[in-house]
């Protein structure tokens, strides 16, 4: 699966669940980008 889409899937379900609150779609999306980085970064 590509990063981007793991991101994209991530993102999609923290619009759905955040109620479009831009600030916590920024937080989700942080949150979605460093979980995909998590195992490079051990």
């Amino acid at each position: 699966m590509m990063i981007s889409q793991v991101i994209g899937n991530s993102c999609h379900i923290c619009f759905m669940s955040c109620c479009l609150l831009i600030i916590q779609n920024v937080l989700c999306l942080s949150a979605a980008v460093y979980k995909v980085n998590q195992p490079f970064l051990d």
